[in-house]
This record gives structure tokens, sequence and C-alpha cells, in this order.
């Protein structure tokens, strides 16, 4: 005898059950923007503007990443607006290691004070000082 799974035989009855599974798991933002892309195909472009308040070339964006995961939700959660890769400053370990021991040799120093005092050292090596603000970076 055959046992067979209650999905047996439907074709995308897997990929709904888990859609509906995750559906309590997508955040609301993502169910909102699906429930406006929604409205949108049925009820057309300016009746979603004047309900939702929501533009043209947003509407479009969205609807590109729903198809670029085939229909998947998920794929609506706003994304964080940080960039992925993000600038490090590139400054020779010695003006670095330099600094550290200004800092060390008088610490109530500002960063003005320091800057002063590093400016000569970086000239008679021939490397580049770095600015005031960037002092107090580093």
């Amino acid at each position: 005898m055959q046992i067979h799974h209650i999905g047996y035989g439907i074709r995308g009855f897997y990929k709904l059950a888990k859609l509906g599974q995750l559906w309590d798991m997508i955040p609301k933002e993502a169910q909102y923007r699906l429930r406006v892309l929604r409205f949108w195909k049925k009820y057309g472009l300016e009746a979603t503007r004047e309900a939702f308040g929501v533009s043209r070339r947003t509407l479009y964006r969205w609807q590109a990443k729903l198809r670029a995961a085939r229909g998947d939700p998920t794929a609506l959660i706003p994304q964080k607006p940080i960039p992925r890769r993000k600038r490090q400053s590139h400054w020779p370990e010695e003006v670095i290691d330099h600094i550290r021991y200004l800092r060390g040799k008088y610490p109530n120093l500002g960063k003005a004070r320091v800057y002063v005092l590093l400016k000569p050292w970086c000239e008679e090596r021939g490397l580049r000082c770095p600015s005031i603000s960037t002092i107090g970076q580093i």
C-alpha cells in the first residue's frame, strides 16, 4: 500500500503551502506592499495613487522585485539603506602610530594641537598629513 502526502498530484501545492506558512512571518510592511500591488493590478494606477499615495515608480520597483523573486512576498521586505561596502581610511601605519604616541605623551592635547605637532613630522618623512578632523577620527 502506498502512502501519499496530502498535496500529491496537485501542481504548486507545496509552494503555496510554504508561502502560507511564511505569511505569518512576513513583516507588516511587506504585506502592505503586496496588498498595494494587488490593488494596482485590479483597479489601475490612478486609483492606487489616490488610495495609497504611492508613486508610479515605486509601484514598478516593487513589481520588479516581486517578479525577480518569482512571486515570493519576502522580496518586498524593506532593505536597509546602508551601502554594502563602506569606505575605509587608508593611512600609513607610521602616521597612526605617531598619533597614538602623541596622544599617549600629551593626553590633554586636542586634535588641533596634535595636528600642529604631527605636520612637521609628516613633512620630514615625506608623508601626507591627515586633517584635523581626520586626526580626531583616527
